[in-house]
């Protein structure tokens, strides 16, 4: 077995500390290259959060338009995005649907973005089984959220592991549609933002 001298733990002690001055000039000369490309991180933020769209408040839709079970709206929210241009942000159309549910379901409404989660095309909301086989490929007993692109199919009557309404029983999509935050004013059904990570 080596010998280790005092002489040779200094002498790694010392090289270690003159590491110090290398490892914070390259943290030091990082941070502007970061901010080049992120402009809303601030001096020296190690791990910013994600830039979050934000978007107003929408009515979408009627709760007197939807009174039989399975009616439903389409609708487009208008989400505000940070972008790095003398812009400074880029509005996008995320397309949406409300849809009632029956009773008995634990919830009156489902409001949920249909963008699919797999790959980001349009799903669409097919109200009759029969759509779902001839979109999907997909031998369904009732509606169903099917993207055509994947044959993704979502039923609405299913909450996933995470509790999210919408569970993936067909097809390649990872996860459930992403959801909006929504409530009930009277009779308006009233979108106030969205889950993060909605648009594609």
């Amino acid at each position: 077995m080596e010998q280790v001298t005092r002489r040779d733990v200094l002498s790694r002690g010392l090289r270690a500390l003159g590491a110090i001055p290398i490892l914070g000039t390259a943290f030091a000369a990082s941070s502007p290259l970061v901010r080049f490309f992120r402009p809303t991180v601030k001096p020296y933020e190690i791990s910013p959060p994600p830039d979050v769209g934000e978007g107003g408040e929408l009515v979408v839709a009627k709760a007197s338009e939807l009174t039989q079970a399975w009616d439903y709206r389409y609708f487009l929210y208008t989400l505000r995005l940070p972008e790095y241009t003398p812009r400074g942000a880029q509005h996008k159309q995320v397309p949406g649907v409300v849809v009632r549910l029956p009773e008995g379901a634990g919830d009156d409404f489902m409001v949920i973005s249909r963008i699919c989660p797999h790959l980001g095309c349009i799903f669409n909301y097919e109200r009759d089984p029969k759509g779902v086989l001839e979109h999907c490929n997909y031998p369904a007993t009732g509606p169903q959220f099917c993207c055509p692109c994947h044959f993704s199919v979502y039923d609405p009557l299913q909450k996933d592991a995470q509790g999210r309404r919408g569970k993936v029983i067909s097809g390649p999509a990872p996860r459930a549609p992403f959801q909006f935050a929504w409530r009930l004013e009277g009779d308006d059904i009233v979108v106030y933002g969205m889950e993060e990570g909605s648009t594609a």
